[in-house]
């Protein structure tokens, strides 16, 4: 049975304050190959209309097991089911440090935004990372803005 079928009632909490978005399209906004609406999953108004509580700038303060329920921005919310799907934060390698202001993670929405200013026609790049956002990286510098 999928929950929707069973007309569950549906949390989403996200630290970042901008609609979830694909992360692998990134680098089209760090390279000027997209604008952040483009890179959008849906539009807030789906996210009403799918009956799922969508909360921004919101940390997960608290969850509780006892009577299963999660603390957020000072709201509780019991639930039935947790799915914790919070991926990861990029890994800065030690040996970065000797270089901190050449150094852009590109991890989220402000991460793209600060390589786009950071980024000059005619500079040299470095990626280190082959994974899809670092294949990204590198087909999009090789592109360029459009």
């Amino acid at each position: 049975k999928s929950a929707a079928g069973a007309d569950a009632e549906v949390f989403l909490y996200s630290e970042e304050r901008v609609l979830p978005y694909y992360r692998p399209r990134l680098p089209a906004l760090a390279f000027g190959q997209a604008a952040e609406n483009e890179i959008s999953m849906h539009p807030r108004s789906w996210y009403d209309d799918n009956r799922i509580s969508l909360f921004l700038s919101t940390r997960v303060d608290e969850i509780s097991s006892g009577s299963p329920s999660v603390v957020a921005g000072g709201r509780r919310n019991d639930f039935d089911v947790l799915v914790i799907a919070t991926g990861t934060v990029p890994a800065i390698p030690q040996f970065a440090s000797a270089a901190p202001g050449a150094v852009v993670p590109l991890w989220n929405i402000d991460n793209a935004r600060e390589a786009g200013r950071r980024l000059k026609k005619g500079m040299k790049l470095a990626i280190l990372g082959g994974g899809i956002i670092g294949i990204e990286c590198a087909l999009r510098a090789a592109l360029g803005p459009r």
